[in-house]
């Protein structure tokens, strides 16, 4: 009787064994589904978040709304007595970059010495698409210092990205206009 016993206890085990095999495999195929859905979920909301940042930049893509976005750059851009502060939320990540490497001489540090004033503003808007659009500028600049002052017609021209809020993603142009022939 001991190995009827024997033999018992070893059918026992051999299906508690392969109890524990079905239910391994079982979990672990259930895991990955589970991870597979979460995945999905994931790319799912960062599209939705996407999509809505879209249409965000679709309603907001009026010429008021971006221009009047340039013309404060524009304004920030020469008013900062520390200008690489003040304008680093007004642009993209990249724009920012290849300003300050392009130009390593970013900061007014005599700002406070002079003023700049902006008169006669015309600004020209042109949608690319619903997340970008570009702003061309002129207007009479104005410099004064304490000694007097100068006035010179300006030429500033941006693109536009919306990213959360229309930012600065490149500046085209930013010059002087002489007006002799």
């Amino acid at each position: 009787m001991n190995s009827k016993y024997k033999g018992i206890a070893l059918i026992i085990v051999a299906i508690a064994i392969l109890i524990f095999i079905v239910y391994i495999t079982f979990n672990n195929s259930e895991n990955q589904t589970c991870k597979e859905h979460e995945n999905t979920i994931s790319a799912l909301q960062e599209e939705l978040i996407q999509e809505r940042s879209k249409n965000i930049a679709a309603e907001s893509n009026t010429e008021q709304i971006v221009c009047q976005k340039a013309e404060f750059f524009l304004d920030t851009f020469y008013n900062s007595e520390n200008q690489s502060q003040a304008i680093e939320n007004l642009m993209t990540e990249s724009a920012f970059q290849k300003l300050y490497t392009d130009t390593p001489h970013g900061d007014n540090p005599g700002a406070s010495d002079y003023s700049v004033t902006f008169s006669e503003l015309h600004s020209y808007y042109k949608k690319i698409d619903d997340m970008n659009a570009d702003v061309l500028i002129l207007a009479d600049m104005s410099v004064n210092f304490s000694s007097g002052s100068t006035t010179a017609p300006i030429l500033f021209q941006v693109k536009m990205t919306y990213d959360q809020d229309w930012l600065v993603s490149e500046i085209l142009q930013n010059s002087m206009v002489n007006l002799i022939n």
